[in-house]
């Protein structure tokens, strides 16, 4: 009775072990695809549609507005510090030098950091990072699991070969 009981454990430890590494292999894969999206921009760049900017109407509404549609009349980049929750999306903006701004917006598929001047009422990208989105998350979820395999079997492997070498 006492052999099953601790065979049951080892064998929950190794359940238990195998699923913190495909976890941990997620984790890595996913922070790897966030760090492929960062963009630094140059003076007179033009970032992708999606760049948020934080712009406030003349009812003194915030909006998250991508930089497509950031030219219609009556917006203005938001120069304060803020902090908002525009129904189920969140933004907070700081001030990180003069005239300069960091966005950080938690929309519903993705949580977008952007930096940006503002000059002469003109936004100017400076960097963009996507921290979190659902199809970056989809491609490292795939993508781990030859990752957790290699480790799998190759680690077990090297340990085993090892052995057999100090045995000799």
């Amino acid at each position: 009775m006492l052999g099953y009981f601790w065979r049951l454990i080892l064998k929950l430890l190794r359940i238990f072990s195998e699923l913190t590494a495909w976890v941990l292999c997620v984790w890595l894969m996913n922070t790897a695809f966030s760090l492929m999206t960062v963009r630094h921009f140059s003076a007179g760049d033009v970032p992708d549609r999606y760049f948020p900017v934080l712009v406030q109407d003349e009812q003194a509404q915030f909006y998250v507005k991508d930089w497509e549609r950031l030219s219609n009349q009556g917006h203005q980049p938001v120069r304060d510090e803020v902090k908002l929750r525009l129904g189920e999306d969140y933004a907070h903006l700081r001030q990180i030098g003069a005239d300069t701004y960091e966005l950080y917006a938690d929309l519903d598929t993705a949580m977008i950091t952007t930096r940006y001047r503002i000059d002469k009422g003109r936004v100017e990208p400076l960097y963009s990072r996507t921290h979190s989105d659902v199809i970056i998350f989809f491609v490292a979820f795939i993508s781990a699991f030859p990752l957790w395999a290699s480790l799998r079997w190759l680690l077990p492997w090297i340990w085993r070969k090892r052995r057999r070498v100090q045995a000799v």
